[in-house]
């Protein structure tokens, strides 16, 4: 059967071609504000990757179910980067899944979502009684959202409210969204600010989905459910394909040839090729294997140096190099190594 060897891999380019556009489209990347995938000003790509890189395990979750679905540790904390997309009831049932993670961020609520219960008063408090936020200075963006307080525990003060409350024992108002921006991460002490609010734990769940039980916002092309599958099963298959058709040949097998080639035409061939290549070393090293063999025919023996020696009288290390030795270069050398292989053949030559 004859083969195509560029059909092969121009099915190996193509499988290449659809993988790329398939990983370039499904890169984990959106417009969604505060989404940890989000290079833009207004993402959080950049604390995301330093949270990252200080060890702790950011986990994107972009949907409802997903995120009441999962299993609440005291490792655990919750950023949740658009509170008000969620409806009072939602935050609460949220609340009530993980009130055993170590904290709660809700990054710039309206206080009229939160219903706050009563008890959580707006009398306006004074100083910081965050430790570990105490003495830090945010720079203010344009979402930014301060709150009153009358629970004892807040800080980050902008003469009109405070940038973060504490309420219970692990929910978080941060109002600074400086520290979560791509744009002002670096400003200030904003950096320092998000990397305590977020990195206490070692596991970061970040909320940044769509608060539909089903819904969700990820990034990249709208593929269908079932196009990851289908890539899959046709990756694999073009691998298998692949493996099947560039297997081995196997060991060469001896054919007779449908017709006789005279050994003349055939050295010919061999010397034009060799010529064309200018392979004058290769050309040298077959003559000389030619001419081993048939002195070694003629002699008797197969160390020929020796015995070709014996014969000829003529010094060992003159025939080593003639036989053996020395790459050729240019035809001139290889026209002169041609006859004194010749001149060689002919001395040893029974008469």
């Amino acid at each position: 059967m004859k083969r195509h060897p560029w059909a092969f891999w121009g099915v190996v380019v193509l499988l290449l071609i659809v993988v790329s556009v398939f990983l370039a489209s499904r890169q984990t990347s959106n417009a969604t504000p505060f989404d940890p995938d989000n290079p833009a000003p207004a993402g959080g790509r950049a604390i995301a990757r330093v949270l990252d890189q200080t060890g702790v395990d950011v986990t994107p979750v972009r949907s409802m179910a997903d995120l009441m679905g999962t299993q609440s540790s005291p490792q655990d904390t919750l950023l949740i980067s658009d509170p008000d997309m969620l409806d009072a009831a939602q935050l609460r049932d949220i609340e009530k899944r993980f009130a055993s993670a170590y904290r709660i961020v809700l990054l710039a609520p309206d206080p009229e979502v939160l219903e706050l219960p009563v008890g959580y008063g707006f009398d306006k408090g004074d100083g910081c009684t965050i430790d570990w936020l105490d003495g830090l200075r945010s720079a203010e963006r344009p979402t930014d959202v301060t709150y009153d307080d009358s629970t004892g525990q807040a800080c980050l003060d902008r003469a009109h409210g405070y940038a973060a409350v504490q309420l219970d024992d692990n929910v978080l108002l941060l109002g600074a969204t400086g520290a979560i921006a791509n744009d002002s991460v670096l400003n200030a002490d904003n950096a320092a600010i998000g990397l305590r609010a977020l990195g206490g734990s070692k596991h970061l769940l970040w909320f940044s989905g769509d608060a539909t039980v089903g819904g969700g916002r990820a990034g990249g092309l709208p593929w269908p459910d079932w196009w990851s599958p289908m890539i899959a099963v046709l990756a694999a298959a073009t691998v298998a394909l692949m493996l099947w058709r560039g297997r081995r040949l196997g060991r060469l097998v001896r054919e007779p040839l449908p017709v006789v080639v005279p050994a003349q035409e055939t050295t010919n061939a061999r010397g034009r090729l060799y010529r064309k290549a200018k392979d004058t070393d290769r050309a040298a090293q077959a003559l000389r294997e030619a001419t081993r063999t048939r002195v070694s025919a003629y002699l008797g023996s197969p160390d020929v140096v020796r015995a070709a020696a014996s014969r000829t009288g003529r010094p060992e290390q003159e025939i080593a190099t003639l036989l053996l030795d020395g790459p050729v270069a240019g035809d001139a050398e290889l026209v002169h190594l041609a006859h004194e292989l010749t001149t060689l053949e002919r001395q040893v030559r029974p008469q």
